[in-house]
């Protein structure tokens, strides 16, 4: 059984903090609690996962093994219940292991060898590092990219939407090449920045004509184009406005959002006429100065 992602069951980042993750959980708990779900089955499922999620994350010994097991591809064997099987792993329930869990109780070192091919005992199948710089576009749409490895060979893989800079990709070896494990860096972006785990932001410039009586703007995204905005009358600085669906890919599911933040420009060097208008504007809406 594959290992449940609970940070996206909580809607919180994998660095999210403690507190970060009791308001979430708080949140959710209070929206899918039994009490105000009579008879919805589909709630209770929602809120006993929510649980399951937070007595995890919550917990920062359960919480790091549970990191391991997701980094390392971990899935429980045989069909039993996840929750149980971590239980088993931590001692809870017959004495195993956390590397118990990987390979029927062969233990971390039997998890490297099927993951990586290495056959029995304690030979070790050679492996190699390489790094690869994604731009944040290609982080967050994901898709196939060109690497070079250590032999200086060139091949093309397929990398997941969604990576974070310092994750590790393996590559499995083809032609008389080891498995590759590709040390993962994301580059800075000069308009976008990740906000959580699958939400993107960027701040536009703003000018008072445009917040005080509303506009239309130009948005750029994530794949190139342009999409537009339309920014309502009254925004205010550091306001933010939500596009579904123009954040990072998720496999499976509709991709985050993106928000769109404004950065308030105020004139500073008003003509006389200018000042003049501005003036009886103010008197207009009794605004003091």
């Amino acid at each position: 059984m594959a290992i449940p992602d609970y940070y996206q069951t909580l809607g919180v980042a994998e660095r999210a903090t403690t507190d970060e993750i009791k308001t979430a959980y708080r949140k959710l708990a209070k929206q899918y609690h039994p009490d105000r779900n009579a008879g919805d089955k589909a709630a209770e499922e929602k809120f006993k996962l929510i649980q399951s999620a937070n007595d995890v994350l919550s917990d920062a010994t359960k919480r790091q093994e549970y990191d391991q097991m997701r980094r390392y591809g971990g899935t429980t064997s045989g069909g039993g219940n996840w929750e149980d099987a971590f239980r088993t792993a931590r001692g809870g329930g017959g004495g195993g292991n956390f590397e118990d869990l990987f390979g029927g109780g062969g233990g971390l070192g039997d998890l490297f060898g099927g993951r990586f091919g290495r056959g029995g005992g304690a030979r070790t199948e050679p492996r190699q590092t390489a790094q690869v710089t994604l731009t944040f576009e290609q982080m967050a749409t994901g898709g196939e990219t060109t690497i070079t490895l250590p032999s200086g060979r060139l091949t093309a893989v397929s990398l997941p939407a969604g990576l974070h800079d310092g994750d590790q990709v393996r590559v499995q070896g083809s032609g008389g090449e080891p498995d590759t494990i590709l040390q993962i860096r994301v580059a800075p972006n000069r308009f976008f920045r990740r906000r959580g785990e699958h939400d993107v932001e960027i701040t536009l410039p703003l000018n008072l004509a445009q917040a005080v009586l509303g506009s239309k703007v130009r948005v750029r995204t994530l794949t190139g184009g342009k999409a537009e905005l339309r920014v309502p009358p009254g925004t205010g600085h550091d306001a933010a406005l939500r596009m579904r669906g123009l954040g990072i890919h998720r496999t499976g599911e509709s991709p985050g959002d993106m928000y769109v933040t404004f950065d308030l420009k105020l004139p500073t060097d008003l003509t006389d006429e200018a000042r003049q208008a501005f003036e009886a504007f103010a008197k207009a809406q009794n605004l003091r100065h």
